[in-house]
Formats: structure tokens, sequence, C-alpha cells
């Protein structure tokens, strides 16, 4: 992975947000001095602050780590199973076209 890369991805995410470190830090459950780590490039998270981040930010962590188009990542984890099921059915029937 390239650190650089992740750290302008998640610099652009904060700012995007309106965030400052601190505000970041703080969503993170990390200390402003991590974030800036992180920003720098001199440091990844933990797999459990990448999650956090992704949440923060709904984006996927294959976006925060590899920067694959998040725009194509459908997000269900607040659906239910039947609408899970429904946007499933829609998905393959796009492919089947």
């Amino acid at each position: 992975m390239d650190k650089l890369a992740f750290a302008d991805r998640i610099t652009k995410l904060r700012v995007n947000k309106g965030l400052s470190q601190q505000q970041l830090a703080q969503q993170l459950g990390v200390k402003r001095s991590v974030v800036s780590y992180y920003e720098s490039g001199d440091r990844l998270p933990s797999l459990n602050v990448l999650m956090e981040m992704s949440r923060v930010f709904n984006v996927s962590t294959d976006y925060l780590l590899k920067g694959k188009d998040a725009s194509r990542v459908i997000h269900v984890s607040d659906l239910n199973e039947s609408d899970i099921n429904v946007v499933m059915t829609v998905v393959n029937a796009l492919r089947n076209k």
C-alpha cells in the first residue's frame, strides 16, 4: 500500500467533511498527533481505527487503503434482510442484462 496516497485520501476526506484533526481524533478515539501521523504518512491505523475511519467518512476500507472508487460500493448495513434481498435482486438483474 502507498502510505502517501493513503495519507492524502485521509486528509482530503477530513477536510471535505469539515473536521479538524482534533475533531477527527476524538471520533476515532486517538490523539490528535496520531491523526497527524496518519496524514503525513508516518503511520498507518490499526484495523479497528481503519474501520472507524470508514464509518466516519462513509467510505469503504478498500477506498481508504487502495483508493478504489467508493461510489461503486453499496452500503447496506442499515437495511433489513428483506431490503438487502431486493437490492441484490436488482443488482443481479442489471448484471444479467
